[in-house]
C-alpha cells in the first residue's frame, strides 16, 4: 500500500464514530454548505437521514429558520448572513 491509498482505509473505530448521529452531525456542521447538500447526503442511507432529520444541520443549510438565539452562532460561521431574517418573521430588517 503506497501514501495515496491511506486515506480511504476506515477503520472499525472510524465507522462506529460514523453511525452515531450525534457525532456525524457534529462532524458535518464542520463541512461547507454546498459539499454538505451535494455529496454528503450521498454517502450512505444513513448520512441522508442524519442530514436530512438534524435540526442544526438543516437550519445550517437555511432549510429549517434560524431564531435569535443562534443568529450570532451562523454570523461567526458565514459572515453574509443576513441577520435581518433570523426572526423568522419574513419582514427582513
Amino acid at each position: 500500500m503506497d501514501e495515496t491509498d491511506s486515506h480511504i482505509i476506515s477503520t472499525p473505530a472510524t465507522s462506529a464514530v460514523l453511525f452515531i448521529p450525534e457525532l456525524l452531525e457534529a462532524i458535518l456542521l464542520h463541512i461547507d454548505m454546498v459539499t454538505l447538500l451535494v455529496s454528503a447526503s450521498r454517502v450512505s442511507r444513513h448520512w441522508r437521514d442524519v442530514i436530512s432529520k438534524s435540526s442544526k444541520l438543516q437550519e445550517a443549510l437555511f432549510f429549517k429558520p434560524v431564531f435569535d438565539s443562534q443568529a450570532a452562532l451562523y454570523k461567526q460561521r458565514w459572515p453574509t448572513y443576513d441577520a435581518g431574517w433570523d426572526n423568522c418573521s419574513g419582514t427582513g430588517h
